[in-house]
């Protein structure tokens, strides 16, 4: 950047050829329009990465609807876990973190039926899923649980935290991470 130059004119400048995605006051970053055509390497790479994302979420809808059945059956107390989510932790080797978001959205989707599907049609994965449960009422009319359903599919997750958080205060995520 020349010194005579603002800021603003730099990154305008820098920012040319550039189409941001359709997501009013998106947070996602632009793309490029004039990118290359991709190499054969580089689209069976690019082919590969979306089926693994595919399968990735036909895994999490397997998970959330496993989780919901061992749940239902008490199977880990069988197994002599104290809870769902050690068994989920100990015996299946899960995260601490996916355990939790796992339990949790198998636990409301188990009574939400539009969450249910959502996931399990691949449309919604267990991350977006979570940042919603606080707002899902199992015993509100349908469409309201399908309208934040349809949310957590259509908005980028930040937004979507900050509407969950306009409509209960309490599940707030912040910005800050305190140590």
């Amino acid at each position: 950047m020349k010194s005579s130059e603002s800021f603003s004119e730099a990154v305008s400048d820098s920012l040319s050829g550039l189409v941001s995605l359709p997501f009013e006051n998106s947070e996602n970053p632009p793309i490029p329009l004039n990118r290359p055509p991709l190499t054969a390497t580089e689209a069976r790479l690019h082919d590969r990465a979306r089926a693994a994302a595919v399968r990735l979420k036909r895994a999490e809808a397997a998970l959330m609807e496993s989780l919901i059945d061992v749940q239902e059956a008490r199977l880990y107390s069988r197994m002599g876990y104290p809870s769902l989510f050690r068994y989920a932790t100990e015996s299946l080797g899960l995260s601490e973190s996916v355990a939790y978001s796992a339990i949790s959205v198998a636990r409301k989707a188990a009574r939400v039926p539009e969450l249910r599907t959502a996931v399990n049609e691949s449309r919604l994965g267990l991350s977006k899923a979570r940042k919603i449960l606080s707002v899902l009422d199992p015993s509100a009319p349908s469409g309201r649980n399908a309208d934040w359903v349809e949310k957590a599919i259509d908005l980028p997750a930040r937004r979507l935290e900050r509407m969950v958080a306009a409509e209960n205060p309490k599940e707030a995520v912040s910005e800050r991470i305190v140590y």
